[in-house]
């Protein structure tokens, strides 16, 4: 008996004693390596050594090198043990390593060296955003555009690894089969044409703000307002082309990684990335929670309404619910793929605990939406993953590890909900709730939604076709706030607002019918293109799946879309989702 090292994993072999095994590596294309073994037999008695293949024999001459080989071999198989070492180092180390990140398999070809480049690009601009106090600042704008627009144009690019990379036509031809890439131009000609074409003007004074008519615009055309791109003074600089950064980014993302991103691998490196960072952010948000820090930076606030980057904590909800959703998927995709490899434990442990920490995170922002959407893909994503799992997988040493990691995950929050909820009096506790509402000054979604509604209905429903214009809401609402008690004060004064605290219906303000209804086609594009391969679905699929679908509610609540780092995570969540349905062969990896 002999055993040979094979990366790390030891191969026994059985063989006679007058015979020897060599073997060489070759390459199959497709990323994965394969062993071939050749037998030889040594006669004692003979000088020619014959060498057995379908029953012929062939004769050649015995040099010193094989005589020498051939007792090496011998001598190995009464020395060699069965198994090596298991202690710390050596060997035993190697094992433990190849058991719980083991590499690729045959099946899964590897990552490109293009989509290597356009990974790293597209995790720095989901990480960048968000660690730059929420993209809220020009600057951070322009350079989070910058990193999306880099990734776009690595798809075009020449690369040279052996032509391993799909060429430029390829990703011609992904992005004219991508529907949001034509959905998302037709939106920006929509902004582009009301920014050019402005019926209102904006004249700021020391004061006063305000909004005069212009005459020359063509009527017949989408038309906007001409407010300042940039302005250091409230409300700030807000216009269609400024909004156009904003979407920009997102959108360049969200065509770099369909267009660029084929392998699963490549989607589960980028969001390791982004959990790392997450997890930072994460501890320093509760860090700032537990000791009350009020200072962010070259930010001073006296409230807490911002968390670790982000200036505004129901952003950080919404950004950490999202990525909690994708932690869930890493764990399902980990544990599926490694209870086929190893029983020792895998890197889906190391997800799972991220997963944790990220919902203690969540819980601290004090977003209701970002605990509702977390709540949700706790209790309904995370129990369906698990049951999804042990059927197709059964019951293991590994299915025992993410079944008890789950239940820890379920115990922990359902002891944090019990320790502060009192079940026997919920009426009471949200009238308090309210009353914390009306001393803070935060008057609930409602009069939003009626104050912007007003906007819609202006002149029997005018501006409903093609809206007031891009990045013209905080400019033409104060008109229609000022008409709702709920923001009239007894000096006279009222409350104005730059966001309607409703995505869906401040953008049928602002882009009308039309633009809505691009939107609303990229997303029934998207769902029709994942239910159509239903079959195909994964754990992972239907956690991220499920996370796209509470964001769009959360929306409902509050402006998430106006945000980088949060629409760039949701358009990085729905490629991802879309990745794990396909499957793994070199063949399928392209019908993207």
């Amino acid at each position: 008996m002999r055993v040979i090292q094979d990366e790390g994993i030891p191969i026994t072999v059985v063989l006679p004693e007058n015979d020897t095994t060599s073997y060489h590596d070759s390459d199959s294309g497709d990323g994965s390596r394969h062993r071939h073994y050749h037998h030889h037999h040594y006669h004692s008695s003979s000088e020619n050594r014959h060498s057995g293949h379908h029953g012929h024999l062939s004769h050649h001459a015995r040099s010193e090198d094989e005589n020498e080989f051939s007792r090496k071999s011998r001598h190995d198989s009464d020395e060699m043990p069965a198994q090596p070492p298991s202690g710390i180092f050596g060997n035993g180390l190697r094992q433990r390593l190849a058991a719980w990140f083991p590499r690729s398999v045959s099946d899964e070809p590897s990552v490109s060296r293009r989509e290597k480049i356009v990974g790293v690009l597209a995790a720095a601009a989901l990480v960048v955003p968000a660690v730059l106090y929420g993209a809220v600042q020009l600057e951070v704008q322009f350079l989070s555009l910058g990193i999306s627009a880099a990734a776009f144009l690595f798809l075009f690019l020449p690369v040279f690894d052996g032509g391993k990379s799909n060429t430029a036509l390829d990703s011609i031809k992904a992005l004219v089969r991508f529907p949001l890439f034509w959905l998302g131009l037709l939106l920006f000609a929509l902004m582009a044409c009301q920014g050019l074409n402005p019926e209102w003007t904006v004249i700021v004074r020391t004061y006063t703000m305000r909004l005069f008519p212009e005459a020359q615009h063509i009527h017949w055309l989408p038309t906007g307002v001409d407010s300042p791109f940039d302005m250091d003074r409230r409300p700030g600089g807000m216009n269609a082309f400024r909004q156009m950064i904003i979407f920009g980014g997102p959108w360049l993302l969200l065509c770099a990684l369909w267009a660029g991103i084929h392998r699963r691998r490549a989607i589960v490196g980028i969001a390791w990335g982004v959990l790392t960072v997450g997890f930072v952010l994460a501890a320093w948000g509760v860090q700032m929670r537990i000791t009350g820090q009020q200072h962010l930076g070259p930010y001073n606030t006296l409230n807490t309404s911002f968390f670790a980057t982000f200036l505004y904590q129901n952003h950080a909800g919404a950004w950490l619910s999202l990525l909690f959703g994708s932690a869930l998927a890493l764990t399902f995709w980990h544990w599926g793929k490694s209870a086929t490899v190893s029983a020792s434990g895998g890197p889906h442990l190391l997800s799972a605990g991220l997963a944790l920490c990220l919902a203690c995170a969540s819980v601290c922002t004090l977003s209701f939406g970002g605990m509702f959407s977390l709540g949700t893909l706790l209790f309904v994503g995370a129990p369906v993953g698990v049951l999804w799992t042990l059927f197709r997988k059964g019951v293991n040493l590994n299915a025992i590890i993410g079944g008890a990691v789950a239940a820890a995950m379920l115990a922990f929050l359902a002891f944090v909900f019990f320790e502060t909820t009192n079940l026997q009096e919920t009426e009471a506790k949200l009238s308090r709730k309210f009353k914390l509402v009306e001393n803070a000054r935060i008057d609930d979604r409602e009069p939003f939604r009626r104050a912007t509604w007003s906007m819609v209905e202006f002149k029997d429903y005018e501006k409903v076709w093609t809206g007031w214009g891009a990045g013209s809401y905080r400019w033409t609402s104060p008109h229609f706030f000022k008409r709702i008690k709920e923001f009239r004060h007894r000096d006279g004064s009222f409350e104005r607002a730059n966001y309607a605290h409703c995505d869906w219906l401040q953008m049928l303000v602002e882009w009308g019918v039309a633009g809505v209804a691009l939107v609303a086609a990229a997303f029934l594009w998207m769902a029709a293109w994942l239910l159509r391969r239903l079959r195909q679905w994964s754990p992972a699929t239907f956690v991220l799946a499920l996370a796209l679908v509470l964001f769009i509610g959360h929306a409902s609540m509050d402006f998430l879309n106006y945000s980088m780092p949060v629409l760039s995570l949701v358009a990085f969540t729905a490629v991802a989702a879309a990745r794990f349905v396909l499957p793994r062969s070199k063949a399928a990896a392209k019908q993207y």
